[in-house]
Formats: structure tokens, sequence, C-alpha cells
């Protein structure tokens, strides 16, 4: 099975594969397709390429990657076997792509917030789209920042979701895991601080400590279980 991976940024990516590798999925089968890595941001003379738009990443060259759809046509048309396309999206600035909020917490509870959100943000993901696709893409909506779900590592029994947390950047960058690692390029970084999601067995104890991690990992079982 092949895996697609089109995100706001090479963090998430990272944080991401991470959670593939949980389910068996090989380095070899990922192609990291938004922001490409591949497509390095510097030319062979170490001069700054920025006319190479496919190394950046944000939510906006998402929202413009489902638009065009071009590489979801290239993904889907050129690699052979079954395929999966994974489109991620954190929340905290939703509305800057036209998904509203609009709802209470404390009324609703933060399961529900969590569940409303992800429904809202995966129809607009397939507005975008113009419904193509959709039976092979698997949504990583992730509430506040994907910061949380990483956060879900150091959750103790008695936590609640590390979505209800205001600002899970802040607190995950504040870990002293994440300090040991300075000097190390940000995604370098969430690439490392995530590796306890590789394994099964950690995986399905974090999800208990996150609802909108919950539902991507248990969409991804869905297709490989």
């Amino acid at each position: 099975m092949k895996i697609g991976i089109i995100a706001e940024g090479r963090a998430d990516q990272f944080v991401l594969r991470n959670i593939l590798y949980a389910f068996g999925v090989e380095h070899k089968d990922i192609r990291l397709i938004r922001p490409d890595i591949a497509a390095d941001e510097w030319d062979s003379n170490g001069k700054e390429n920025v006319e190479n738009n496919k190394a950046f990443g944000s939510w906006t060259n998402v929202k413009n990657d489902c638009i065009s759809r071009e590489p979801f046509e290239d993904f889907f048309d050129n690699t052979v076997g079954e395929k999966y396309m994974i489109v991620q999206l954190d929340t905290d600035i939703c509305s800057e792509y036209g998904v509203q909020e609009g709802l209470n917490i404390k009324e609703i509870g933060l399961h529900a917030f969590s569940v409303e959100m992800r429904n809202r943000i995966i129809e607009k993901v397939n507005e975008w789209l113009a419904e193509n696709y959709t039976e092979n893409i698997l949504y990583a909506i992730c509430i506040r920042q994907i910061d949380a779900w990483v956060l879900t590592i150091f959750a103790k029994q008695q936590d609640k979701d590390t979505g209800g947390i205001a600002m899970p950047k802040k607190e995950l960058q504040g870990k002293e895991a994440y300090q040991k690692l300075k000097g190390r390029e940000v995604s370098v970084k969430y690439k490392l601080i995530s590796e306890p999601f590789a394994k099964k067995k950690n995986l399905n104890q974090y999800i208990a400590y996150n609802q909108s991690l919950k539902d991507f990992v248990t969409s991804l079982a869905s297709v490989f279980n």
C-alpha cells in the first residue's frame, strides 16, 4: 500500500509518518508530497530557491493542492497498487480557510466539539476537491495543532484531552524532551519527539488523550486491519 501526505508543514509530515509506522507502513511506501522534501528550497549553489513552491507548506498550499487536484491526479494516476492520500490541517486558524467554530465547548463538551470540527473541516476539504478522490483520502484533522497530538506522549492517567490545551505548541516546546533537542531543525525535533507513535502499543494508549488523534487512528485501522 502506498500513502501520500499533503500537510501544512514538514513537522506535521514527520509526526504522521511515525503514526503510519505503527501500522506497518514502510518508509519507502510513504510519499511526502506537500511539502516535498525532495524539492529542497536551496539550489546547488546554496541559494534559496524561492520559485520551488512545492518545498513549502501552510494551509493555503494544502487548499490550493486540493482545488487544483494536480498532486492528487499525479499520485493516484501514477502510483501502482492500492493507495491513499492523507490530508492534514490544524483547526487553530480554520476560520481563515472558511470553517467557523460557532460552538460552545462548555455546553457540548470537548469530545463533541472535536468530532464536529473534524466533520466540518472534512466537508471543506471535500468541497475543495469537488468530491473527487474522497474514498481514498484519510483526514488528519488536528484540534488546535498537531502539537496537541504529540502532547499525548507525555499525558498522565488523570490528564484530560490534550485538544483542550489553549497553546499546545508552546506547551510542547517547553517540555524537557523538546528542549534537549536544541540545535536541531524544528521538523527533525518533531520527528524525534514523536517516535513513540511508531509503536502500536504506545499509540493505542495515547489515543485515549486526544479525540481527534483517536478519530484519525481509527480511520487508519479501518484501512490497514
